[in-house]
């Protein structure tokens, strides 16, 4: 099988997907409501911080990739407002996990066959934490943070505090031993090391970001935060995608905070990537349907062949689909002391185009196409046939 021929099998089973025919605030520590402050165009986020701190305003995160300010507080939103250097005020949003033989699907055994496995790339995955001592994650993981702003005080591993950065920090919650899986069951999806159950790209490397406290809850600040962050490591490590395996559902879908930061990472090549949700509602959750994150929802086989699950949202901006119904992947030992445990979501189908992505840019060390051209280049294959993809890789 020549190279051309996994980047088309790639293209086909991932394929953009055409349909046939609002949160409450999260709230932060001691009652306090959580907000992302926006500050004025004459006023830094150094400076910012200084006024609120002496306005008795808490912060409790400085974003300085994206240029924001993550602060507690029982003040509203039009007392935030009027205190000086403020240009905009949003609320944390509360979020939850999208969870309600796929590696062969994807033919990633096939890239593998090839020498073709995300090797000295990352994948970022924003979830619950992963558990790095798993036997077929302890070489994967590199990298390791926790971001619980917007959560009613949770704290990080280790730290004790509403952020933390370091070995151990993105351990997962215990409080639920299968809510606290989940992303460590999305982390297996990408880059499992089992060689009976090997991720779509079992040679890249994860980046492990915590955002759920052990209540269950996920800020939609916490995660602005833990994408700040990415952005922060871009020059270390050599990232293809963000997971985000989470998601609510928000009318109209609008954050100009995790716009921007999302815009920031494609700046430097880096794609994100969120689950579409899960029933009741067929839209695209938030923050899947904001512009510039890529929407994936979940399919599953139906006879002989691929059909959209009926869990998926997929009104408005669903980009892709892939497998997502009972999907083996690895697991804490608390959900299941063999490691291994099956889970069904568009959060599973996620992972997949993720490690995809990770197995695409190694295919193509040489001419090391930019992530969004890829991604591009994938989404005009399904439209205009098999030659032009090949013609625009340099594989023909």
């Amino acid at each position: 099988m020549r190279l051309r021929d996994f980047v088309i099998i790639a293209a086909v089973l991932l394929f953009p997907f055409v349909p046939s025919a609002s949160a409450a605030t999260a709230a932060g520590s001691s009652g306090k409501a959580t907000y992302v402050l926006t500050p004025g165009q004459t006023t830094d986020i150094d400076t910012l911080a200084a006024t609120l701190v002496a306005e008795g305003v808490e912060v409790v995160g400085l974003l300085g990739e994206v240029g924001r300010l993550i602060v507690n507080t029982e003040r509203d939103v039009g007392e935030l407002l009027v205190l000086p250097g403020v240009e905009a005020v949003r609320p944390s949003i509360g979020l939850i996990p999208s969870l309600s033989e796929s590696t062969h699907v994807v033919e990633s055994d096939v890239a593998a066959d090839l020498g073709y496995t995300g090797a000295g790339k990352a994948v970022v995955v924003i979830d619950s934490g992963v558990e790095t001592s798993h036997p077929a994650l302890a070489e994967a993981v590199i990298h390791e943070a926790c971001f619980l702003h917007g959560t009613a005080g949770g704290v990080c591993p280790g730290s004790g505090e509403v952020s933390g950065v370091g070995p151990g920090s993105a351990a997962p919650c215990v409080s639920s031993a299968v809510r606290c899986a989940h992303g460590t069951h999305v982390a297996g999806i990408v880059a499992s090391r089992d060689d009976n159950r090997p991720g779509v790209a079992r040679g890249a490397t994860i980046i492990a970001i915590r955002v759920m406290a052990e209540n269950g809850s996920i800020g939609s600040a916490g995660v602005l935060a833990a994408l700040d962050h990415v952005a922060s490591l871009a020059t270390s490590y050599d990232i293809v995608a963000v997971n985000m395996s989470l998601g609510t559902f928000r009318n109209p879908c609008t954050d100009p905070d995790m716009s921007a930061a999302v815009a920031g990472l494609a700046d430097l090549d880096i794609a994100v990537i969120a689950a579409s949700g899960n029933g009741p509602f067929t839209a695209v959750a938030y923050p899947a349907c904001l512009p510039g994150i890529i929407a994936v929802g979940s399919s599953e086989l139906e006879g002989a062949g691929r059909i959209v699950s009926d869990f998926t949202g997929y009104e408005g901006d669903l980009d892709f689909v892939a497998p997502g119904r009972s999907i083996e992947s690895t697991v804490t030992a608390a959900e299941d002391p063999t490691g291994f445990a099956q889970k069904t979501g568009s959060s599973m189908a996620v992972p997949h185009l993720a490690g995809a992505l990770a197995g695409l840019v190694d295919l193509l060390p040489g001419l090391r196409l930019l992530v969004a051209e890829v991604l591009q280049a994938v989404r005009q294959e399904v439209h205009v046939g098999l030659g032009p993809l090949a013609s625009s890789l340099g594989l023909q």
